[in-house]
């Protein structure tokens, strides 16, 4: 019973990350019963798709849902799909909940191995399923940036002042951080004084 209570009161995103407390907003259907957890929407600014991460009754994203999420953040230069790494999905949720519960605008999703060669890293976690470009909107991005590197360990956290958005990727041995001044088309254009470069050897596995 003690289980059930904390697991209904508490979300534990997939990947190892720390368990968050109840979202704002989430509802009791009545004594006794689950919490229902609130969805966070996901805007996309190429395609203009929309898509809902809607946590279970206990505060885990479903099957189904890591399966849509392929297609909505499919690379938007070629329309081909990549699997997801789960633990991303779980981490943009919790983000969304910390900025109170804000719709997110996504940037890019999986990118095709050409288009990361023609962006200037082959070594992408784009190309992998591992990684996500985005902002919140009425979030300054160093508010972002800085709360993706307080509150979560292994990943890498790139900050694009001048492209308006953060990048955020898993499955890193590390956390690993940068800045990239380059405009929206430039290639990348990282800061000496970023803390790694994106494609150190803090990342896995690569194709």
């Amino acid at each position: 019973m003690i289980r059930l209570l904390v697991a209904a009161l508490m979300l534990l995103p997939a990947g190892g990350a720390l368990a968050r407390p109840a979202p704002r907003g989430a509802k009791s259907a009545g004594k006794g019963a689950l919490r229902r957890w609130p969805a966070v929407q996901l805007d996309h600014l190429t395609t203009h798709e929309r898509y809902q991460l809607c946590p279970d009754a206990a505060g885990h994203l479903p099957r189904r849902q890591l399966q849509g999420l392929r297609r909505f953040l499919r690379c938007h230069h070629t329309g081909r799909v990549h699997s997801i790494e789960s633990r991303l999905p779980q981490l943009l949720y919790t983000v969304s909940h910390h900025f109170g519960d804000r719709a997110i605008t996504v940037i890019a999703g999986y990118r095709a191995p050409k288009i990361a060669l023609e962006k200037g890293n082959p070594r992408s976690p784009h190309k992998q399923g591992r990684a996500v470009d985005f902002r919140i909107e009425g979030v300054q991005l160093s508010d972002l940036r800085d709360y993706l590197l307080r509150a979560f360990d292994k990943v890498g956290v790139g900050y694009y002042p001048n492209s308006g958005f953060v990048h955020l990727d898993v499955g890193r041995k590390k956390r690993v951080s940068w800045i990239d001044y380059s405009h929206p088309g430039e290639r990348s254009r990282y800061s000496p004084e970023s803390a790694t470069p994106p494609d150190a050897d803090a990342v896995e596995a690569d194709e």
